[in-house]
């Protein structure tokens, strides 16, 4: 039985579309974003109903694109978006600063606990990390990546490096399943402010960037199950220097450049590992629809027998009418 999300994604995106978003196929910046979340959520989706019998699922700041498959959601605001398009699977929703307040859940009360995009737009995402993991024994938590936050992707179309209303970059040690949360100072915002990158390395990241849609974001997966995947955050933080004499507006060598490239460049691990799940599971998704054309045409190719109602009663003899 597939999940609202599975079901979803196989419907609007087709037999081989997931090759297709991950290789950044789609014509516009929104096009590709929305597909590759609806990928992301297929992916979950997936993952949950192939896991867990119970399905009670927590999504945190549901926002414009909430995933179609959570029982619970957590939000600043009402819902975003039209609730048919939830197809009434939604059965509560809280509206409340996730950031500050305690959830109103009790331990372990979610079987899986699921964000997309909203942790770096906390004040204090140690709070919702830390109530996120309270609640739900495994879970999921999508940031936009320190590539993006830190890259002129948007080719000085606005004033701002990244997205200027986040708060926090955010990485993930693959090897320890680490979080690490870094505050977004604004300086590091602002398009005139030089040397964050050079303009090589800016123009490496942007290509990356338009080819492999997988490194806008972080991944994160925790489990309270597993060992190697226990839930951890940990807060950096790093010092500014400013100084008119220098050329450079920040000291390339103190604490906090060193945090932010080894988050760039960490941020790249998390993405080629979530990537290569995403590219076996576009090809499991492609499998079925493969098996469902194929019986599909299995179906139209078999012969329909037809009674046809007889209109003479052929077993009569001649006799029989002499009779």
């Amino acid at each position: 039985m597939y999940s609202l999300s599975l079901l979803s994604f196989l419907l609007l995106f087709g037999a081989s579309a997931g090759e297709g978003i991950l290789n950044g196929l789609y014509f516009t910046m929104r096009e590709q974003l929305h597909a590759f979340t609806g990928l992301t959520h297929a992916y979950w989706a997936k993952y949950i109903h192939t896991n867990f019998r119970d399905t009670k699922i927590l999504e945190l700041g549901p926002g414009t694109h909430p995933f179609p498959d959570a029982s619970h959601d957590i939000d600043k605001v009402p819902y975003k978006v039209d609730e048919s398009v939830l197809n009434g699977n939604k059965k509560e929703h809280v509206i409340m600063d996730f950031g500050t307040k305690k959830f109103p859940y009790p331990d372990n009360m979610f079987s899986f606990g699921y964000s997309a995009n909203s942790f770096e737009e906390l004040d204090n995402p140690v709070h919702a990390f830390e109530e996120l993991t309270r609640v739900a024994r495994t879970g999921f938590i999508m940031t936009t990546s320190p590539i993006i936050e830190t890259t002129d992707i948007f080719g000085h179309a606005t004033k701002f490096i990244g997205f200027p209303h986040h708060r926090y970059l955010f990485w993930t040690d693959v090897d320890t399943n680490i979080l690490y949360a870094l505050p977004k100072w604004s300086f590091l915002a602002n398009v005139d402010t030089p040397g964050i990158f050079s303009e090589e390395e800016q123009g490496m990241w942007i290509q990356l960037l338009s080819r492999r849609p997988a490194y806008w974001n972080n991944y994160y997966h925790f489990n309270h199950d597993d060992p190697q995947k226990k839930p951890n955050l940990k807060v950096l933080s790093g010092t500014f220097i400013y100084d008119h004499n220098k050329p450079d507006f920040l000291d390339r060598d103190n604490v906090f450049m060193d945090a932010i490239r080894n988050g760039t460049n960490d941020a790249g691990g998390a993405a080629q590992l979530f990537e290569a799940h995403l590219r076996q599971f576009a090809h499991e998704v492609e499998e079925i629809k493969k098996k469902q054309a194929e019986q599909a045409k299995a179906q139209e190719s078999q012969p329909v027998e037809i009674e046809i109602p007889t209109l003479i009663d052929t077993t009569e003899t001649v006799d029989d009418k002499k009779e």
